[in-house]
């Protein structure tokens, strides 16, 4: 069924933002949000996620750094 949830109005313009960005609706944006963050919550780890997603950003910098020094 239906169910309310409150949000402020800014926490609704940001969704609304992203989810035009995504090409979804505010609703299925809303779902989605909420279903990453449980999943991400029924991780054995978050540590080991954050040090995982640290990990690979680094590695996309190092990757840019080098580009705009070594341009093709």
């Amino acid at each position: 069924g239906s169910t309310g949830v409150r949000f402020t109005e800014e926490q609704l313009k940001r969704c609304d933002e992203k989810s035009d960005e995504l090409g979804i609706s505010r609703n299925e944006f809303i779902r989605d949000a909420v279903e990453f963050y449980l999943e991400w919550l029924s991780r054995e780890s978050t540590e080991k996620f954050f040090k995982t997603v640290i990990h690979f950003n680094v590695f996309l910098l190092f990757i840019l750094l080098i580009r705009l020094q070594f341009p093709s």
